[in-house]
């Protein structure tokens, strides 16, 4: 969780951290919040409702420079006042599928055997999500339906690349470029798809997916685990990859229905 928390205060613009109720955390659990600040120099206000810290959180202060503000004091108000907040993009269409071409791909499995050519050229025809759906509310979606960065870039890789959840699994930590604005994927079989031969190219990543890989590549970096990968093959891990497409309301293009035909 600590991790994770750290990977999105890395990859969004993120000042203030205010953390609730405070003084029901353990000693270990404080312990790690207090070493949030100085890992990602985000701006944290602990907000403990009790009149006095309990013992846990007085012993976690001694040796952290803080500035502690009571209820009564006259700036608490202003240190704790609500920031703005941007209303969601598409409200209207909220809780409507949305169909997203490039998701046909998804649930199609090969095995793509490790790749290691050290530069691969730019995408010729990167996949561009067509005007039938909104990228905002996708990333809405996105940000809001999971806390996991692996999951939401993986669905953000697949959206505008058209990679399907065989190759997603071959994306590794490396693969990620400086902020995360490119992305390689290998393809050593070329696989076409509607013409369209992938094999190892190099995408620009969109502004609205940039979030989304830059946390999970702070998180591959931070994670105990040794292997890198975007998603990890247990499958008690995450979820699916199709089933959080699902829980978004995300789908490929559907065949018409009978009274369509």
């Amino acid at each position: 969780m600590w991790n994770t928390a750290t990977a999105w205060i890395h990859a969004l613009p993120v000042a203030q951290l205010t953390v609730l109720r405070t003084h029901l955390l353990n000693a270990e659990s404080l312990s790690r919040l207090l070493i949030l600040p100085a890992r990602t120099g985000v701006h944290l206000v602990a907000v403990c409702h009790t009149r006095h810290p309990p013992t846990a959180m007085q012993t976690a202060l001694r040796h952290v420079e803080h500035h502690p503000i009571s209820c009564d004091d006259a700036t608490a108000g202003g240190l704790l006042a609500p920031t703005p907040q941007t209303a969601p993009p598409h409200r209207g269409a909220e809780g409507r599928w949305m169909t997203v071409p490039a998701l046909a791909y998804l649930a199609f499995r090969q095995d793509f055997p490790a790749c290691y050519c050290t530069t691969p050229p730019p995408a010729a025809r990167p996949y561009v999500p067509e005007r039938a759906y909104a990228l905002g509310q996708i990333a809405h979606c996105l940000a809001t339906r999971t806390a996991s960065p692996q999951l939401a870039a993986a669905l953000a890789i697949a959206i505008f690349t058209a990679a399907s959840i065989s190759q997603l699994h071959t994306v590794h930590h490396r693969h990620f470029q400086a902020a995360a604005s490119t992305l390689t994927l290998h393809d050593r079989y070329g696989t076409r798809r509607h013409g369209l031969a992938t094999n190892c190219r190099t995408y620009t990543v969109p502004a609205w997916a940039q979030p989304f890989l830059l946390a999970a590549a702070h998180l591959l970096r931070l994670s105990p685990r040794d292997d890198g990968l975007l998603l990890p093959d247990h499958p008690r891990t995450l979820p699916p990859l199709t089933a959080f497409a699902e829980h978004c309301r995300l789908r490929p293009p559907q065949p018409p229905s009978p009274d369509e035909g």
